[in-house]
């Protein structure tokens, strides 16, 4: 049975893919699936740790961090379908993930879910927007390239 008070903790994904491969986003999800109403999960600016922030009963918080540590890869595996990456992560004694211990603090800010999720779609939008214009132009410049050849292969025949 589950307490009837809510708590707030935190815990730490650390290493140098921490903040990559759609952690963010996979951990995101995976809150919202455990309807966590109270969570988030930030990029540090150091460039090598995740902050997992939530609020809810110990049970959930202590189980949602179980699962993180035994299905990460996994998870990063089924989002990415790339063996790879999940591989070097998990394999390769140069590159890891680990996770910090789970910290019980009611001082925690923790944010509205709902949102943190607005919040984390903008970011992961405005990616994907810097990608498209990227793709944008290099199709233009392999449009004027292919105009080039065209000239090249008239002027010869």
């Amino acid at each position: 049975m589950l307490s009837s008070t809510k708590t707030k903790a935190v815990f730490y994904l650390k290493g140098v893919d921490a903040q990559q491969h759609g952690i963010r986003l996979i951990l995101t999800s995976k809150l919202i699936e455990r309807h966590f109403k109270r969570a988030s999960v930030w990029d540090d600016p150091n460039g090598i740790q995740t902050e997992i922030l939530m609020e809810g009963y110990q049970e959930e918080i202590k189980k949602f961090y179980e699962e993180t540590k035994e299905h990460l890869i996994d998870w990063i595996n089924t989002r990415n379908q790339d063996i790879g990456v999940a591989q070097r992560i998990s394999k390769n004694p140069g590159v890891d993930i680990t996770l910090s211990k789970l910290e019980f603090n009611e001082n925690l800010r923790v944010h509205d879910l709902v949102l943190f999720g607005h919040s984390l779609t903008f970011d992961e939008v405005s990616k994907g927007y810097n990608v498209f214009v990227d793709n944008i132009k290099t199709n233009k410049e392999l449009r004027e390239t292919l105009a080039d050849i065209r000239k090249v292969i008239e002027k010869k025949l």
